[in-house]
């Protein structure tokens, strides 16, 4: 349950932006009780932006219902957030795959002309006793 000092100290605010609503001092002593009860599972910082966020938007002063559901929209927003961190990092754009990928393929290519030179020059790529172990392997005798 939120401290009661703390959800009158809202209402006592909410009342100067909204006096056509007349709430006297003991109406609102009673409210934040309720409020305090009400708006229990949510914490005080949201509570308190779920309030700025209605006195923006709103010409009349608010219920408790409509805190609530400021507070959850709140809720479902740092859900979100949080949700969104927990993804892997950030994603290439499609240049910088492209970069990525080309730098990867003169990697592969200049390797595979490295063999290459070294077969035309009659250096085997792969030294003799591997090459004659995979013979063996493959059932091919010497």
């Amino acid at each position: 349950m939120h401290n009661p000092n703390f959800t009158l100290q809202l209402l006592v605010n909410l009342a100067l932006h909204y006096p056509q609503a007349g709430r006297t001092p003991a109406q609102l002593q009673i409210l934040a009780e309720d409020w305090a009860e009400d708006l229990a599972e949510f914490s005080p910082e949201m509570v308190e932006k779920a309030v700025k966020r209605y006195r923006r938007e709103s010409a009349y002063f608010p219920t408790v219902a409509d805190i609530r559901a400021r507070c959850e929209e709140l809720r479902r927003g740092e859900a979100a957030r949080a949700d969104t961190l927990a993804l892997p990092g950030r994603t290439l754009t499609r240049e910088e795959q492209v970069m990525l990928n080309s730098e990867w393929c003169a990697k592969i290519l200049a390797n595979l002309h490295d063999k290459m030179d070294a077969r035309k020059q009659g250096r085997p790529d792969t030294p003799l006793d591997e090459q004659l172990a995979n013979l063996r392997a493959l059932g091919v005798e010497q």
